[in-house]
């Protein structure tokens, strides 16, 4: 049998969760060793609960920091955060899904480095290399910078809506089924195990 490949990708160096995490952010720069320009992907509702705050604590730090706003995760919004940020050195992703996506894909194209900001428990590409792209119409996983860094706030994101939170923490569960599933498919069908991912879901869970 012929055996099945994928590319692997480096793990997220550095995951900040707690209360007022955001207040690091110029911190977490200098630890990556980042000195230059920050564009912030987000939308209206998302720069308001974290987008103005993160913009203010990099220039309190000496960093330049630029809001980019987003309505939406399609290529029309990738190319607009593309020419916005053709300068930064680093780009934000502030949600919610759509600026996470936009901002790890456009990442990916520019090849800078991308932090991870949650707003919610529900989106759960937050550290994932794949982003959900509107392609001509067609909602697309795209291949897509996995974060440097998380910054997951949680006086932020137990301020979300409830709804959204109790499926994230759905979704958690359901890591332990979704790696059964692939350990049972390894056993019929010879698919391939990638024992670190699956570890790192079923961790989740515990």
């Amino acid at each position: 049998m012929k055996e099945k490949s994928f590319p692997h990708t480096l793990l997220t160096s550095l995951v900040s969760i707690g209360e007022d995490v955001l207040d690091s952010s110029a911190e977490v720069l200098r630890t990556l060793g980042i000195t230059g320009k920050a564009g912030i992907v987000c939308d209206s509702i998302t720069r308001d609960l974290a987008g103005r705050k993160i913009a203010e604590v990099l220039e309190e730090g000496d960093y330049q920091a630029d809001i980019l706003i987003i309505t939406e995760a399609d290529m029309a919004n990738v190319e607009k955060v593309r020419e916005e940020a053709a300068e930064a050195e680093v780009l934000f992703g502030v949600g919610g899904g759509r600026p996470i996506d936009v901002a790890k894909y456009t990442a990916h194209l520019l090849n800078i480095p991308f932090i991870s900001v949650p707003t919610a428990a529900s989106h759960d590409g937050v550290a994932s290399g794949r982003a959900s792209i509107n392609v001509e119409g067609r909602k697309s996983s795209l291949g897509a910078r996995v974060p440097a860094a998380v910054l997951a706030d949680t006086s932020l994101i137990s301020s979300a809506p409830r709804r959204l939170n109790v499926s994230g923490a759905a979704d958690i569960v359901s890591n332990i089924t979704a790696v059964n599933d692939w350990y049972l498919a390894e056993r019929i069908k010879g698919e391939r195990v990638h024992r670190v991912a699956a570890e790192l879901a079923l961790l989740a869970a515990r």
